[in-house]
């Protein structure tokens, strides 16, 4: 249990990661990570973040469809406080 959990927890200063690089060992991610991973920005984003002075986020497609447990999108909850959603966008 305690692997799992520690597989799932991402460094502190990072909202939003792709999963190659927040799961390195996952290919095919199982639906438990999946929902660990939107339970792991829910937290970022229902946070009082722009009160922190943050004013954009960068976000990758997985997460323009994710929502809060409320059912609040997670780019809704930015632009709530002020926080200027954007997405990664890969080129070449």
């Amino acid at each position: 249990m305690r692997s799992s959990c520690a597989a799932t927890v991402l460094p502190p200063a990072c909202c939003d990661l792709p999963a190659q690089q927040a799961f390195p060992r996952a290919c095919a991610l199982p639906p438990f990570l999946q929902e660990a991973r939107r339970a792991y920005r829910q937290l970022f984003y229902t946070a009082p973040i722009g009160e922190a002075g943050i004013s954009g986020a960068i976000l990758f497609k997985e997460t323009l469809y994710q929502s809060a447990d409320d059912g609040t999108p997670f780019v809704e909850c930015l632009r709530r406080q002020g926080v200027l959603p954007g997405i990664k966008a890969r080129l070449g």
